[in-house]
């Protein structure tokens, strides 16, 4: 798990963030209100952060900023008063945020920083320029922000790494680069279709240049000359929307208990995949797996051990399963399964280990071990359409519950 250091002098203040972080995010906060207990906290410990005060007991004139700079320890300061560490942070490029101490709502700021530090660890950036001292600036920035980048001169370069890398989510492109090549390479990058926001960084604001580039694709703009605070500001909201349009989109791809896909979503997976292993003649298989007698789990143990169920067997599911089979939750309990290009004399042996394997692990809920068994329906028979396969797929499950439950049943 990951830890945070908190640092003050006010031992009231650092449990009041010890409970308010560890009861909102899955992190282990650690106190210390001396620079003394500090340093022998990082010695034993590997940080994500700091969140430190500026004035303690035995550091009075800040030293602790020096300590954490020299541990290269990103930090969170609480400060009253930025004046008096102005100088400090003009050469300490580990500290990424300043936050007013003693306002209502520091735990709350608190708390969005580091959500944003984690996020960011996952992010990288590309940024092109021919200007030395400015990918030198905008690097320095990346970095107090904890987000990976790579800087280029050349389009071609920064194209490429773009197309290899699946994390970047923020292209800064230097306005004094050609302007057919930022035209084309904000062209490139948004056919890709993956969820990026491309940031023109000008050096003189010229808004019928702006314009024209957002018509391609730009989505917003820096001063090339901005300070570091109202950069990261503008990158974290930038990020924030990248996280919205993901997270609309996942809420589309993914079913939000299980985390297998969706039906609507599986239909149109897996459409094309059918209708070309159909037109091929290509063994193809359709599961349901259902849980045998949910109702009376949820009976004698209420329905979140029903729940914890379902989500256990999916998850075992889709660990389970390799990356050829396709799975989506296809209603309540039940589960189905798309497998193109199986073994036809070999689909029920599988199946059988399958069974057994997801069985072979009961749910422990509440120190309580619960035991379960699954149904399995299974056809090979294209049918009509997907949905018919699904459909028959489910009917072979229902029935093998009704013979007795506890079994496979396979379409001839």
């Amino acid at each position: 798990m990951e830890k945070i250091l908190l640092i003050d002098s006010s031992q009231a203040l650092t449990k009041h963030l010890k409970n308010s972080i560890e009861s909102e995010l899955t992190v282990h906060a650690k106190m210390a209100n001396s620079l003394k207990e500090a340093e022998e906290l990082v010695e034993r410990n590997s940080f994500l952060l700091a969140v430190s005060g500026l004035v303690l007991q035995d550091a009075l004139d800040g030293e602790v900023i020096d300590f954490l700079k020299e541990k290269n320890l990103p930090t969170i300061v609480l400060t009253g008063n930025t004046s008096v560490i102005k100088d400090k942070i003009k050469e300490a490029n580990n500290i990424i945020h300043l936050n007013t101490k003693g306002g209502t709502d520091d735990a709350e700021r608190i708390i969005k920083t580091i959500k944003s530090v984690r996020r960011n660890i996952n992010y990288k950036a590309l940024v092109l320029s021919e200007d030395e001292e400015f990918l030198k600036v905008i690097g320095s920035n990346f970095n107090r922000i904890l987000i990976d980048h790579a800087y280029f001169k050349d389009s071609s370069a920064a194209l490429l790494k773009f197309q290899e890398s699946s994390d970047i989510k923020v292209v800064i492109i230097d306005d004094r680069i050609d302007f057919e090549v930022i035209k084309n390479l904000t062209r490139e990058i948004k056919s890709s279709k993956k969820i990026v926001k491309i940031i023109s960084a000008v050096s003189k604001f010229d808004a019928t240049k702006l314009s024209e580039l957002m018509k391609i694709g730009v989505d917003d703009y820096m001063v090339e000359a901005m300070e570091y605070s109202l950069f990261a500001y503008k990158i974290d909201n930038i990020l924030e929307c990248v996280d919205e349009v993901e997270n609309s989109i996942s809420k589309d791809k993914y079913d939000y208990m299980t985390s297998a896909y969706t039906l609507p979503y599986f239909y149109k997976l897996c459409k094309i995949p059918y209708l070309l292993a159909k037109k091929e003649s290509v063994v193809t298989s359709m599961a349901v797996i259902g849980i045998d007698d949910l109702n009376i789990i949820n009976k004698k143990y209420g329905y979140q051990a029903g729940n914890e169920l379902i989500i256990k067997i999916a998850r075992d599911i889709l660990e389970v399963t390799d990356d050829e089979t396709i799975a989506t939750r296809f209603g309540g309990d039940t589960i189905a399964l798309l497998d193109i290009g199986v073994d036809e004399n070999k689909i029920y042996t599988l199946y059988e280990a399958f069974k057994k394997e997801l069985e072979s692990e009961p749910l422990l809920f509440e120190g309580e071990e619960i035991g379960f068994s699954v149904s399995i329906g299974i056809t090979t028979y294209f049918d009509s359409s997907l949905e018919n396969m699904v459909e028959n797929a489910y009917s072979l499950m229902v029935k093998a519950k009704h013979d007795g439950k506890n079994r496979i049943v396979m379409d001839a």
